[in-house]
């Protein structure tokens, strides 16, 4: 019996000890013996006719299929839909500054509640729940600066997400009659409830008018940190700029007196800045207490929005 030759082969990982092959009339062969160590077996088998290569490819691929799909490394690879840091976004260094110094202060607000002329005022700092990579737009809307702080330890200290609705959320009275409005007036989560859909309203600082823009609020999952006795008052209105006007006078006529939520240093996990000529401010409040003892690792946590946009 004349037999034909056989190649060497290597399976990575292992190994083939080359054996017998086909004959010249497709006959018996002698299947190498296929050491592998993804497997931790040897396997041998004897294959008869013009099956063999067949076979012999269908083992051999199924050895790579399974070395491919094996896990490599110990980080997780896809897109985080949420964070472990909590953004809160600002338009000018000033407040940045402010905010280091002396903690978010709680201003007045205001929510309208969809399908309804019904909103509420309510005194809050606004946070968002997003990974640094998704954050684009929401710098478009609220700043190129701003500090993110640690999801958990917010959480522990009085952060809450909201609650999303539509005008056809169930359970929740419809209209704008009084019965609907002390309704809103004595539930007790009526400050954690946000429109999914709205529009939110601008002023343009160079003519002085103010202009609406469509906004889906369920992307920025927003979670709100409110004041100890913090009061909620419900309004029935007719336009949005009359609601508009009248936050603005409670947190003028109050901003003496308007609370803080206090952070610590070791809460902050950024600190985001317009670009590097912002940083020798931020390191001057850095180097005083009660930032000083963790002035080193707190460096580390500086970041810039061109970076943000560039690299994320």
């Amino acid at each position: 019996m004349t037999r034909a030759p056989v190649s060497g082969l290597a399976a990575g990982g292992g190994g083939v000890c080359v054996g017998s092959g086909l004959n010249s009339a497709g006959g018996f062969v002698q299947l190498p013996c296929i050491r592998h160590r993804a497997f931790g077996i040897v396997a041998g088998a004897r294959l008869y006719g013009s099956t063999a290569n067949a076979r012999q490819r269908s083992f051999l691929a199924t050895i790579k299929t399974k070395k491919m799909n094996n896990k490599i490394g110990n980080y997780k690879t896809v897109q985080n839909l949420s964070s472990e840091t909590l953004f809160h976004l600002t338009g000018k260094l000033d407040i940045l500054k402010l905010i280091l110094q002396n903690g978010f202060q709680a201003r007045y607000i205001y929510e309208k509640l969809p399908g309804r002329k019904i909103a509420y005022l309510t005194k809050t700092v606004c946070f968002c729940d997003i990974p640094l990579g998704a954050i684009k737009e929401h710098i478009n809307w609220y700043g190129e600066y701003g500090i993110g702080i640690n999801r958990p330890r917010a959480r522990d200290n009085g952060c809450t997400p909201v609650f999303y609705l539509h005008s056809k959320t169930p359970d929740f009275p419809a209209g704008s009659s009084q019965k609907t409005i002390d309704w809103f007036d004595s539930f007790k989560f009526t400050k954690c409830l946000k429109q999914v859909k709205g529009k939110q309203i601008f002023l343009d600082n160079s003519t002085g008018k103010t202009y609406f823009k469509w906004k889906t609020f369920y992307n920025e999952k927003e979670w709100r940190y409110f004041p100890a006795a913090s009061k909620t008052e419900i309004i029935k209105y007719k336009v949005e700029t009359d609601l508009d006007k009248k936050k603005n006078e409670k947190n003028t006529d109050s901003a003496s007196t308007l609370p803080f939520f206090k952070i610590m240093p070791e809460w902050i996990e950024y600190i985001l800045i317009k670009d590097s000529r912002d940083l020798p401010e931020i390191k001057k409040i850095l180097k005083e207490p009660p930032y000083k003892e963790d002035y080193e690792n707190l460096l580390t946590k500086i970041i810039t929005i061109k970076q943000v946009l560039n690299d994320f």
